[in-house]
Parts: structure tokens; C-alpha cells; sequence
């Protein structure tokens, strides 16, 4: 049984944070540590994650500051505190149930040499919406498809207009083909990711089919070091060593965050990610489609779902 940790980047969603925690202490695997790393909150918040994970728990409580995400993944990963052979990235806005995080757990028994991340089927992940639609919301899957079809890429926040075509139907390998060949290292891009719309749709349905979306499947884990050229990284299972040498190795970096250097030390080195591995996780929306009001709506829904 690995010894993981669990960081969960907590910053303007506390009322998640609980929800969290509960999931957690479902769990039937134990060897786990969960990190909260949140910016300034009520004590509230932070008092009752305590006191449903105990001992299993450790918070720290940062200065809210623009740089503190990249603060938080290097206390994460430093080696005088860290002695966990895995982590968990979580960005608090991802969720899944007990039996998800169980299967993510045991994945750590799976990983081979050439594996780089590990990570659940992301209702608007890149590149995970279509691997969700296909197994866990197949009622949606047309309409949603359909929906891809018709929506133009733009300037988010490069410009993205070049993959635009008239799709008479969404083939996703078509699709990431051409992300993979465009010529520039955001490639963090999918229409889903443009359209609140979608994110909406999908939310919807999973929150009106919750435990059956949310509950994990067995499914054939695709190691992919080809067909999907991009991992936004909302929820990742990866070797605590390795982690490390993607956040100090500056070569890697384009701007203040730890997605592009993941991705680039995964094409420079051909590794794997591991997807299509049956784990539901629910992802608010994005915040180049924003609605606050929206999120904070279903983040209770969701919390209100999984309490049942």
C-alpha cells in the first residue's frame, strides 16, 4: 500500500472543502495524508475538515497573494516536508466520490516506468469530456457532440481560430490531431473549455443522475503518450520524485503556472498518461467562461447530492 498525499489547493471555494474531507474519510484505503493549502478563509472551514480527518489532516493557511498556486506546489513538493512516494494534485473545484478516490489510490499499484500522471475521467477536463459522455452520460453524449461542432474557437487567450472547421459530426481523434500539431505550447484547449453552455449541460446531468455518473466503472486505461497532446491537470496522481523535477526544472516553464512544464517534460521524455480509468470527477467550470453565482449554485447541489 503506497503512501500518498493529497494536496488540495483550496482558495475561494471553502464551503467544498468538508465535502472533501467527508469523501475521504469513506475511504477504505488508509494511507493517505490530506494537505489543505488554502488561502485566507473563516476558521470555520477550516475546523470542520479538522475534525472529520484528524489525524489524517494537516492545513496550512497561506497570505492571499497572485503568485500563492505555485506557492503552494512547492511547499507541496518539498522534499524536508514531503516524504510520500506519491501525490495528488486536487484543485478544490474537482470532486469525487469515496469509490473514486479509492480506485485513484490503488492506481498507484499500477504505474509503470514510463508512466508520467494519472488522472479521472474530468466532466470538462481536457483531454477527458469525451471518455466521460462515452461512460458515464451516453443520454447526452449526441447532443453534446453536436454541440462541439458548432462552436467557434477564439482569442482564449491566444488565438485558437485555425482549429475551427465545419465538422459535420465530432470525431475527437480528428480533433486533437490538429491540437497536437498547433504551434504553440497552450494547447490546453477544447471546445468545452469556451462554452458554458456545455459545462452546463453536463452539470446538469450529472447532478440530476449523480451517484450513477459519479459511481467509478471498470474501464480499459489508455496509456497515451500519442493521440492526446495535453493534460490540464485539475486532479493528477503522480511519483512525488517526479513531480519534483518538472517544478525545478525552469527550463520548463512559459508563465506562473505548473500545467506547461507537465506537458513539456511529458513530450521530452514520451511518457504516458494514464486516462479512460473509469474515476468520475466533476469539475465546476472554467474561469475563461465565468459565473460565480453559478458555481457557488452547484457546489451546494453537489454537496447536497453526495450527502444522500
Amino acid at each position: 500500500m503506497k503512501k500518498i498525499a493529497i494536496y488540495c489547493l483550496g482558495q475561494r471555494r471553502p464551503s467544498f472543502f468538508a465535502a472533501h474531507a467527508k469523501e475521504l474519510a469513506k475511504c477504505k484505503y488508509e494511507n493517505f495524508h490530506f494537505y489543505l493549502l488554502t488561502d485566507k478563509v473563516d476558521d470555520k472551514y477550516l475546523q470542520e475538515v479538522g475534525n472529520i480527518l484528524k489525524d489524517k489532516v494537516s492545513i496550512y493557511v497561506f497570505e492571499n497573494h497572485p503568485l500563492n498556486f505555485m506557492n503552494k506546489i512547492a511547499f507541496a513538493i518539498d522534499p524536508e516536508r514531503s516524504n510520500h512516494e506519491f501525490s495528488i494534485k486536487q484543485d478544490e473545484d474537482c470532486f469525487m466520490l469515496s469509490e473514486s478516490w479509492d480506485k485513484l489510490f490503488e492506481m498507484a499499484d499500477t504505474f509503470q516506468q514510463n508512466d508520467i500522471a494519472a488522472t479521472g475521467v474530468i466532466s470538462n477536463g481536457i483531454p477527458t469530456p469525451e471518455l466521460l459522455l462515452e461512460n458515464h452520460a451516453q443520454e447526452i453524449k449526441k447532443e453534446l457532440y453536436s454541440d462541439f461542432c458548432k462552436i467557434k474557437l477564439h482569442f482564449h487567450p491566444i488565438d485558437y481560430t485555425s482549429l475551427n472547421e465545419d465538422y459535420s459530426e465530432w470525431i475527437p481523434e480528428n480533433f486533437y490531431k490538429k491540437v497536437k500539431t498547433f504551434p504553440h505550447y497552450y494547447k490546453g484547449i477544447h471546445p468545452v473549455r469556451v462554452s458554458f453552455d456545455c459545462v452546463k449541460k453536463i452539470n446538469d446531468h450529472i447532478i440530476k443522475n449523480f451517484k450513477q455518473t459519479m459511481t467509478p466503472k471498470n474501464t480499459e486505461v489508455i496509456r497515451d503518450n500519442i493521440k492526446y497532446p495535453y493534460f490540464c491537470n485539475g486532479v493528477m496522481l503522480i511519483k512525488t520524485d517526479e513531480w519534483r523535477k518538472i517544478i525545478y526544472d525552469r527550463s520548463l516553464y512559459v508563465d506562473n503556472f505548473d500545467e506547461v512544464p507537465l506537458n513539456k517534460y511529458r513530450d521530452r521524455h514520451n511518457m504516458n498518461l494514464l486516462i479512460n480509468t473509469g474515476i468520475p470527477i466533476i469539475h465546476t467550470m472554467y474561469n475563461w467562461t465565468p459565473n460565480w453565482d453559478y458555481e457557488n449554485e452547484l457546489i451546494s447541489q453537489i454537496i447536497e447530492e453526495a450527502s444522500k
